[in-house]
């Protein structure tokens, strides 16, 4: 099982409790994509895992998943493959003009990566909190073994639905 593989098998299951949770407009791996009308061209790209949008008024919510193999035994750094992980989720939320930002791991988060993100108003979600989140919707609470189990053949494409935002 390859690496994009299990990170998508983790979108799925995101994408799963967070529908069995209550939020009914759940939607995975959005692109948006700033277009210009004056140029005719796209000017940059951003890709989300998930999107929710709740309540009356369908505020926008994204959401960055990162899953770690051998989760339960490690912490996600601040610095993750050369980018600082709460400034790029806020950096997205900002491009697809969300009203929240949030960074869910299969993992535990550093000190320094909580700091940060209490910093910028960015909502952490780690391994303990999936595991509460699949305790109350009646699952047994082993996220891990979901994960893998996740059938990549019965969700489709990889990219659910492309957004442009045009100026």
């Amino acid at each position: 099982m390859s690496r994009r593989d299990t990170g998508d098998r983790f979108e799925m299951f995101l994408e799963e409790l967070l529908c069995d949770c209550g939020f009914r407009c759940v939607r995975r791996n959005i692109v948006y994509t700033r277009w210009s009308r004056l140029r005719k061209k796209y000017l940059t790209r951003r890709q989300v895992d998930l999107e929710v949008r709740e309540g009356i008024l369908r505020r926008k919510s994204v959401f960055e998943a990162k899953y770690l193999t051998n989760g339960y035994r490690r912490s996600l750094p601040l610095n993750y493959r050369g980018q600082n992980l709460p400034q790029a989720v806020e950096e997205k939320r900002k491009f697809a003009e969300a009203a929240r930002g949030y960074l869910v791991t299969n993992a535990y988060f550093t000190d320094d990566l909580v700091e940060e993100a209490k910093r910028l108003g960015i909502g952490l979600y780690d391994r303990e909190e999936l595991v509460e989140m699949d305790i109350r919707r009646g699952g047994d609470g082993k996220i891990g073994r979901k994960i893998r189990k996740m059938n990549l053949r019965d969700r489709g494409s990889s990219y659910s639905e492309k957004v442009y935002v045009l100026f």
